[in-house]
C-alpha cells in the first residue's frame, strides 16, 4: 500500500456521504438482505455477474450496489478513521465483470476489488470512474484483464467541492495477465502498475493532457510503472509517464502494437532519483517524443520500428540517459535542439529536421546516419560516430562544429559538409564541402560538388564522376592530390587553385582560373581536356605530361621540373613561360607546336626544351632573356623568328632551324649533336664530334645565314648538299674558322657546270684555314676539288685551262658603263633642285615637285642675300633604273651659289657653283653574260654614295619683258662609291662573281642654252614656258668595278667615256604673280648605258 498510496498526494478518508441510508454488518454474508433494494437485487443469484461477490465492509458505513450498467458505491454515513478506511469488494471463485466500475455517487478512500481466485474482468466499455483509488488486486493465481475495448480512467469528481479534479487511481496489484487489446485512456486517472507486466501488450495507452475544465485544472491521464517493468501496445497522448517507487529502475517498453503514435507528455522520475525509469521502442511502428519534458535517465533502447525525437514543429528528447538504437532513431526537431545523449547500437539516425540539432554526448552506433532538409552540428571533438555510414542527403548539411570528427565513411547526396577536422573518406554525388581539415579523402561520383572556403583535408582527391567546382581561390589545399578519372571533370569557376599534383584522363574547365600544380615534386599524366581562359602553372621537380587535345588560352608556365607534350595542342593556345633550370619535353612525333615561348628568367641552368625521340616543329616565337638547351635525341625544328637573348646549346639530337635565332648570340653544338636548316643563326661553335648540315628535307640545298662567325673545330663535320643550280651552305657574314674539320659534299644527280664554282662556305669576314678530310659524293666522272680565296671555300672542278673569258670580261664592261649611266642620271635628278627649270632672273622662289620616269619627289628653294647674290638648293628622295643599276633608294641634296653682274643691265654674266651629295643609296645591280655556252646573269645588292661639285660660267639676257634667254658652259666632277657583294650561285647565275668595292669617277664638261617666254594674250598673260637644251662629254673617267670569278682571278671593268644631250620642256601657269604650276619633262639622249630618259613632273612654285 505505499506505493499505492503515494500517488495520489489528494488521499481523503473513505466516507459514504448517505447518512439516511443504515450500514451493513459483520460480514455481508451471501444471502443476507439489506435494508436497500438495491443492495438485496446486487446479491440475487441471476443478477450477480462477477461470481460470488461479497461485500467486507470494515466501517459500518461503506456499501457497494451492483446496478444493470455498473458496479457502484452506494455510502450512508461518514466512516470512522482508520485503521479500517477503505471497503473491499471479493470475488472468492472464477467470477467475470462486465460492467463498469464507478464509484461517482459515493466516496471511498481506498476501495479495492480483490479476487481471491481467478478472475476476469471483461467489460465490453470497461471504465474506472472514481474519485478514489481502486485497487485491483490477486491473491491467488492472477487476474486476468480482456477484452477488445480497453480501460477508461476519468475522474471527474471535486473533493469536498473543492476546485480540483480528482483523478482516477487504478492499482494494478500482484502478478497476473492483462491482454485487454482496446485502447486504454487515462482521461483523467492514473493507472499504477503492482507487477512487472500487469499492463496489456496490446492495448494503445492515451495518456490525456492536463487541462482545465469549468475553471478547475484536470490533471490529466498518468502511467505509474511503480518500478514494475511494463510492457504496452503503444502510448500516445499529452499525459505523463512515471515511476514513484524509488531504489527500483523500471522499464516500458512500447510499441508492441506496431503502431505509430505520438506522444507529447513526459517521461520523468522522482526528484532527486536516477535511472528509475527507462524507455524501450519495440515493434514495426514510429514511436514520436515530441516534447521537451522528458527527464527520465535510465537509458532509451529503440529495439525494433522508429522512434522519433520531435515532429517537425514541436522538439522532443529521450530523458538524459544513454540512447541504445538497434533500430531507428529520428531526429525531427522543429527548432535549434542539442542532443545531449551518447548513442550507441546497429540502428540507424536519421536528422530531418528543419530544426537543427546539436549532437554533444558520443555517438558509437554502427547503422547508417541520413541528414536531409536540416543541420546535424557538432558540438564536441568526436561526437558523431565513427563507424556510421552518413549520407548527407538534398536540403542536408553536417555541420562539424570546427571540432575534429571521424567519419569513416562520408557520403554526399546534394547536401553540405562544412566546418571542421574529419578523419575518414567522403564520397560525393553532389553537394557542397566548405572549410573541412584533417586526413579525410573525398571521392566524387556524380552531380557537382561544390567546394567552398579553405579545405585543408590531407587525403587527396579523386573525380571518379560528376563535376568538382571550386567556390573561391584555393578551396582545396595545396597538398592535395587530385586524380580526375574519365568522366570526371574539374571546374575552377574562374579561381586560382594549387594543388600537389593532377593526373587522370577527365576534364578540367579553368574559366578565368589558374591551375598550379606539381607541389609534390611527383611525376603525373594528365590525358583529359583543358578548357576556358585561365591558365596552367607547373610547380616542383616532377614531370607532369599533358595528352589532350587542350583548348585553354591562357599562360603555361613552367616555374620548375618538366612539362611534356604529346600532341601540337597539349599546352593550349596561349603562352608558355619557362622559368631557369625548367624543362619543355616533348613525346611523339611529327607534329607542329604553335605557342609562343617564353624564357622568363636568364640564369647559368638554362631553360631545356626535350624533343625526345622524335621530330617537333616549334613554330611559336621563342622570346625572353634565357638561354636555350636542346636535349633528345630526335630534331626540334624552329621555324619563327625568335627573339631570346641567351646562348643555345645543343646538347643532343638535332636543331634544325628554319626561322631565325639570331637574337641568340651563339649555338654551341655539343658531340654528337647536329644544327641544320635554312634560318639565320647569329654565330656558331660546333665542337668536336658535331655536325653542321645547312638545309633541311623540304629545301635540303638552301643554305643557312649566319650574322656572326663561325668556329668548325678540329673533328667537327661540316656537310654540303649541292645541286647543279644551288648550295646548301652557311654564308656567314663575320669569320669562318674552319681548320681541321672534316667536310662531306653532298651532290644531287644532275649536269654541273664545270666552269663554275660552289661557294660550300662564304665568310664575308674571312676564311680561317682549311678543311681537313674532304669526302665527296655524288660527283662520279668529274674531278672536284675545294678551293679557298680570302672570303670563300668553293667546290670547282679541274679545266683544261684556267684562261679568263671574253663573256665575263664584257659583262664586267657592261656594269661599268652601267654605273656611269646611274652617276649621269643621279646628276640631272640633282639639276632639277639646282633650278635646271627655273628662269635664270627669277626672284626669290620655293618649289615642291614630284615626277615619274626617276619616281621623285623634292623641295627647291632659292633666295637673294644681295641684289647680287642667290643660294639656292634643295632635297629630293629618288628611285630609278640606270641600265643594270636599278636604285632603290636615293636621298639627293644640292646647294649652290650664284653671283648675278645686275649692275650690267639686262645683259650680263652670271657665276656659279655648287655641288650635290647622295650619301646612301641601295641599289641592285645585274650583269648579262656569256661564259662559254652559257648564258648566265649575275645579281646581287650593295649600299653606294654619290657625290660631286661644279662650276657654271653663263650669259643672261633679257630680250623683252616676256622673254629671257642664257647661255652657260659648266664642269662637273662626281664620285660614286660602290660597296662590294657576292653574288649567288643560281640556275640563272652558274658563274657567280665576287663584286669589289670601288670609285667611279667622272668629269663632265657641259654646254648650253634655255629660253624662257611669258604667253601675253594667252589666257590673260599667264602661260609661261621654257625650253633647256644642252651638249655633254664626259673625260677622264675611271671605273671602279673589279670581280673575282672562279676561272680568273681578277677581273676589272673598262673605263668609258661618253656623248649626250640633256633637255628639259616647262609650262607653267601662273595663278598669280607669285603662284605658279609648273610641269615639266626633263631627260637625257644618247647611246648607252646613258641612253634616252624621261622625267615627267609637276610642280608648285611660289615666289616671294
Amino acid at each position: 500500500m505505499s506505493r499505492q498510496r503515494a500517488i495520489v498526494s489528494h488521499r481523503r478518508r473513505c466516507a459514504c456521504r448517505d447518512a439516511g441510508h443504515r450500514s451493513h454488518g459483520a460480514a455481508g454474508r451471501q444471502g443476507e438482505t439489506s435494508s436497500l433494494d438495491p443492495v438485496q437485487s446486487l446479491f440475487a443469484p441471476s443478477r450477480a455477474t462477477f461470481g460470488r461477490l461479497a461485500w467486507v465492509p470494515i466501517s459500518a458505513v461503506a456499501c457497494l450496489a451492483i446496478t444493470t450498467s455498473s458496479l457502484v458505491a452506494r455510502a450512508g454515513s461518514r466512516p470512522p478513521p482508520p485503521p479500517n478506511p477503505y471497503c473491499m469488494l471479493t470475488a472468492s471463485s472464477t467470477s467475470t465483470l462486465s460492467r463498469a466500475i464507478s464509484t461517482a455517487n459515493g466516496t471511498f478512500d481506498d476501495c479495492r476489488i480483490n479476487l481471491t481466485s481467478n478472475a476476469t474482468i471483461d467489460a465490453t466499455v470497461p471504465a474506472v470512474d472514481s474519485f478514489g483509488t481502486v485497487t485491483i488486486t490477486n491473491s491467488a493465481s492472477g487476474l486476468t484483464l480482456n477484452g477488445s475495448q480497453g480501460l477508461t480512467l476519468n475522474g471527474t469528481h471535486f473533493p469536498d467541492g473543492g476546485s480540483f479534479l480528482t483523478p482516477a487511481v487504478v492499482f494494478l496489484a500482484d502478478t497476473g495477465v492483462t491482454t485487454n487489446s482496446g485502447t486504454t485512456s487515462l482521461l483523467n486517472g492514473i493507472l499504477q502498475a503492482g507487477a512487472v507486466n500487469a499492463f496489456s501488450p496490446n492495448s494503445d495507452y492515451v495518456l490525456a493532457a492536463p487541462s482545465v475544465s469549468g475553471g478547475a485544472p484536470v490533471p490529466g491521464g498518468q502511467l505509474d510503472l511503480n518500478g514494475f517493468g511494463q510492457v504496452i501496445g503503444s502510448l500516445s497522448g499529452g499525459g505523463s509517464v512515471v515511476s514513484v517507487a524509488t531504489g527500483t529502475s523500471a522499464t516500458l517498453s512500447t510499441g508492441a502494437d506496431n503502431a505509430s503514435t505520438t506522444f507529447s507528455g513526459s517521461l520523468s522520475e522522482p526528484p532527486g532519483t536516477t535511472g528509475v525509469l527507462a524507455l524501450t521502442k519495440t515493434g514495426t511502428g514510429t514511436f514520436t517524443l515530441n516534447s521537451l519534458t522528458n527527464t527520465y535517465s535510465g537509458g532509451t533502447l529503440i529495439s525494433a520500428g522508429t522512434l522519433q525525437l520531435g515532429d517537425g514543429i514541436a522538439n522532443g528528447n529521450a530523458g538524459t540517459g544513454a540512447i541504445v538504437d538497434n533500430a531507428v532513431l529520428v531526429l525531427k526537431q522543429g527548432s535549434a535542439f542539442t542532443l545531449a545523449n551518447p548513442i550507441s547500437g546497429t540502428g540507424a539516425v536519421i536528422q530531418s529536421g528543419p530544426g537543427t540539432v546539436t549532437l554533444t554526448g558520443p555517438a558509437t552506433y554502427t547503422g547508417a546516419t541520413l541528414i536531409k532538409g536540416a543541420t546535424f552540428l557538432g558540438g564536441a571533438t568526436n561526437v558523431f560516430s565513427a563507424a556510421s555510414p552518413t549520407v548527407v542527403a538534398t536540403g542536408g548539411t553536417l555541420d562539424l562544429g570546427n571540432f575534429a570528427q571521424t567519419i569513416n565513411t562520408m557520403g554526399l547526396a546534394v547536401g553540405t559538409l562544412q566546418n571542421g577536422t574529419l578523419t575518414g573518406a567522403i564520397t560525393s554525388a553532389g553537394g557542397t564541402v566548405s572549410a573541412i581539415g584533417g586526413s579525410a579523402s573525398l571521392t566524387t561520383i556524380g552531380g557537382v560538388t561544390l567546394l567552398n572556403g579553405l579545405n585543408g583535408f590531407t587525403g587527396g582527391a579523386t573525380i571518379a564522376g560528376g563535376t568538382l567546382q571550386l567556390g573561391n581561390t584555393n578551396a582545396l589545399l595545396a597538398s592535395t592530390a587530385l586524380t580526375i578519372k574519365p568522366g570526371g571533370a574539374f571546374n575552377l569557376n574562374g579561381f586560382n587553385q594549387s594543388l600537389a599534383s593532377v593526373s587522370g584522363a577527365g576534364n578540367i574547365t579553368l574559366g578565368s582560373g589558374r591551375l598550379f600544380t606539381g607541389f609534390d615534386n611527383s611525376s603525373t599524366t594528365f590525358s583529359g581536356v583543358i578548357s576556358g581562359s585561365g591558365g596552367l602553372t607547373k610547380a616542383g621537380s616532377g614531370r607532369f605530361t599533358l595528352g589532350g587535345v587542350n583548348t585553354y588560352s591562357g599562360l603555361t608556365w613552367i616555374q620548375g621540373g618538366t612539362l611534356a607534350l604529346t600532341n601540337g595542342s597539349a599546352a593550349g593556345t596561349g603562352p608558355i613561360a619557362m622559368s631557369l633550370n625548367t624543362t619543355l619535353a616533348f613525346t611523339g612525333t611529327g607534329y607542329s607546336f604553335a605557342n609562343p615561348i617564353q624564357f622568363v628568367d636568364q640564369s647559368f641552368t638554362d631553360p631545356t626544351i626535350d624533343s625526345g625521340p622524335g621530330t617537333i616543329t616549334a613554330s611559336g616565337v621563342i622570346s625572353g632573356a634565357g638561354a636555350l638547351d636542346k636535349t633528345g635525341t630526335g630534331t626540334l625544328i624552329l621555324s619563327a623568328n625568335n627573339s631570346y637573348t641567351g646562348n643555345t646549346t645543343v646538347s643532343q639530337g638535332t636543331l634544325e632551324v628554319d626561322g631565325s635565332i639570331a637574337s641568340s648570340p651563339i649555338v654551341t653544338l655539343a658531340s654528337g649533336s647536329a644544327l641544320t636548316g635554312i634560318g639565320t643563326v647569329n654565330s656558331i661553335n660546333a665542337l668536336a664530334g658535331s655536325t653542321v648540315m645547312p638545309g633541311n628535307a623540304a629545301n635540303p640545298y638552301a643554305g643557312m645565314s649566319v650574322l656572326g662567325n663561325v668556329i668548325l673545330a678540329p673533328g667537327s663535320n661540316y656537310v654540303v648538299n649541292l645541286s647543279p643550280t644551288s648550295v646548301a651552305g652557311l654564308n656567314v657574314a663575320g669569320t669562318a674558322t674552319i681548320s681541321g674539320a672534316n667536310l662531306t659534299t653532298q651532290a644531287a644527280p644532275g649536269s654541273y657546270n664545270t666552269y663554275g664554282r660552289y661557294p660550300l662556305l662564304t665568310a664575308s669576314g674571312g676564311v680561317n684555314g682549311t678543311f681537313g678530310n674532304v669526302a665527296f659524293t655524288g660527283l662520279s666522272g668529274l674531278q672536284p676539288e675545294v678551293t679557298y680565296d680570302a672570303d670563300h671555300a668553293f667546290l670547282q672542278f679541274v679545266l683544261p685551262s684556267n684562261q679568263p673569258q671574253p663573256g665575263l670580261i664584257d659583262s664586267l664592261n657592261t656594269l661599268a658603263g652601267d654605273r656611269q649611266g646611274q652617276l649621269i642620271t643621279n646628276r640631272v635628278l640633282a639639276s632639277i633642285l639646282g633650278g635646271f627649270n627655273e628662269q635664270i632672273n627669277c626672284s626669290n622662289c620655293i618649289s615642291g615637285f614630284g615626277s615619274i620616269g626617276s619616281l621623285s619627289a623634292g623641295v627647291h628653294g632659292r633666295f637673294g642675300l644681295t641684289d647680287d647674290i642667290y643660294v639656292f638648293g634643295g632635297l629630293a628622295l629618288a628611285h630609278y633604273d640606270s641600265g643594270g643599276a636599278n636604285v632603290t633608294t636615293a636621298p639627293i641634296g644640292v646647294l649652290a651659289v650664284r653671283y648675278d653682274f645686275t649692275e650690267l643691265g639686262s645683259s650680263r654674266p652670271f657665276v656659279e657653283i655648287g655641288g650635290e651629295a647622295s650619301p646612301w643609296q641601295r641599289v641592285k645591280y645585274s650583269r648579262n653574260y656569256n661564259f662559254g655556252s652559257i648564258n648566265g646573269t649575275g645579281t646581287g645588292s650593295a649600299n653606294s654614295a654619290d657625290y660631286a661639285t661644279y662650276a657654271k660660267l653663263g650669259w643672261v639676257y633679257r630680250i623683252t619683258p616676256q622673254d629671257e634667254a642664257g647661255l652657260a658652259a659648266e664642269i662637273w666632277r662626281g664620285w660614286q662609291r660602290v660597296d662590294g657583294y657576292n653574288e649567288a650561285i643560281t640556275l640563272t647565275n652558274p658563274v657567280p662573281g665576287r663584286i669589289n668595292s670601288g670609285t667611279d669617277i667622272m668629269n663632265i664638261a657641259k654646254i648650253g642654252g634655255q629660253w624662257t617666254h611669258l604667253w601675253t594674250g594667252v589666257l590673260d598673260s599667264k602661260i609661261e614656258t621654257q625650253v633647256n637644251l644642252g651638249i655633254a662629254r664626259s673625260f677622264d673617267s675611271h671605273s671602279g668595278v673589279g670581280a673575282s670569278f672562279s676561272s680568273a682571278t681578277s677581273l676589272r671593268g673598262a673605263d668609258h667615256e661618253h656623248s649626250w644631250a640633256e633637255y628639259g620642256l616647262r609650262v607653267g601657269y601662273r595663278f598669280s604673280r607669285s603662284s605658279i604650276l609648273d610641269v615639266f619633262i626633263d631627260g637625257t639622249l644618247g647611246a648607252k648605258p646613258i641612253g634616252n630618259t624621261i622625267h615627267l613632273g609637276t610642280g608648285y612654285r611660289y615666289s616671294f
